[in-house]
């Protein structure tokens, strides 16, 4: 009779422990999902910035424009 429970505990442990496991890669291959997502976009982000910097640029020179006048 011990052996039998015995054998059933392990078993419902060995589940459990399966359960999180699965638990687990899901929530990592959905981090890595959106990190790669992020990465195709970094792309997209450096120009974006570079626009901003050149944009900043322009209205800095404007700027030193009107003063001068």
């Amino acid at each position: 009779m011990k052996a039998k429970a015995e054998a059933a505990r392990r078993s419902n442990a060995r589940k459990a422990k399966q359960q999180t496991d699965a638990e687990w890669k899901a929530e990592i291959l959905g981090k890595l999902d959106g990190l790669s997502e992020l990465s195709s976009m970094r792309k997209d982000i450096r120009r974006i910035a570079v626009a901003l910097e050149k944009l900043a640029g322009m209205e800095g020179e404007d700027s030193d424009e009107e003063r001068i006048s």
